[in-house]
């Protein structure tokens, strides 16, 4: 889920008063960095394994999702194929349902508030980056450079702090627990319709489901609001009828 449930709500956050602010980590004292391949290593051996993540083939995804300070809550569901297929859904009350699909090289958001809309250019290259299926196993084909550039503490994980940087689009970093070689935070630049979006987010509670470790407690904030998603189920090697990928059709 780490990469499947960010960019769906970027329709949404321009839609609300502001809310929240985001926050920097606390620098640690300079030590000894390891290189980027051992990083990398670490963690896909701490999700499960290369064999391990391989053997999964379709995803889904199930869950709850709360937006801090405005008593709003509902739920979502994330529907995943290899190699590069997703189609996720967000029903917020009162408003409508929000989707966003990706089919091999296209991508599209649905949403009650502004229609149907293609992604292009940067915009899509970055979907394209984060709904590769093995995307843990594929990690280094999506970034033109990659380097683990600092030591960091979050509250009480330190982390080995990875600088990406797309062919196109803005660099992002990417958060490693230095004691699990888990992904604990991921921070982004998007390109938007409204321009440039800004975003942290933390992964925790990491669970086993088929011999794959995913995280069940996501947190995201932006400087608009902050999102807490939940999962409740996760199912691996479904059947996975196509037509959840194709192009969304305006209700």
């Amino acid at each position: 889920m780490k990469h499947l449930i960010k960019n769906i709500l970027l329709c949404l956050l321009f839609s609300l008063p502001a809310l929240a602010q985001t926050s920097a980590p606390t620098r640690g004292k300079a030590q000894a960095l390891p290189g980027i391949d051992e990083v990398l290593d670490r963690m896909v051996r701490a999700i499960g394994g290369p064999d391990a993540i391989r053997r999964q083939s379709t995803r889904r995804i199930q869950g709850e999702f709360e937006i801090e300070g405005m008593n709003l809550t509902g739920s979502f569901e994330v529907l995943a194929a290899a190699p590069r297929q997703s189609a996720i859904s967000f029903d917020v009350p009162g408003i409508g349902r929000f989707k966003q699909v990706v089919n091999g090289e296209r991508a599209w958001v649905l949403d009650p508030l502004n229609g149907l809309r293609e992604l292009i250019a940067a915009e899509l290259a970055a979907y394209l980056r984060d709904y590769d299926f093995y995307r843990e196993l594929n990690f280094k084909t999506h970034f033109v450079k990659l380097e683990v550039t600092s030591r960091l503490r979050l509250g009480t994980t330190e982390m080995f702090m990875v600088n990406a940087v797309p062919a196109t689009g803005e660099p992002e970093q990417f958060y490693f627990d230095v004691a699990n070689g888990m992904l604990v935070r991921h921070d982004t630049r998007r390109e938007s319709p409204q321009g440039l979006m800004p975003t942290e987010t933390f992964f925790s509670d990491y669970r086993e489901v088929d011999g794959v470790k995913t995280p069940w407690l996501v947190r995201q904030q932006t400087p608009a609001f902050t999102i807490n998603l939940t999962t409740r189920e996760v199912r691996h090697n479904l059947t996975i009828e196509s037509s959840y990928f194709a192009k969304p059709s305006i209700p």
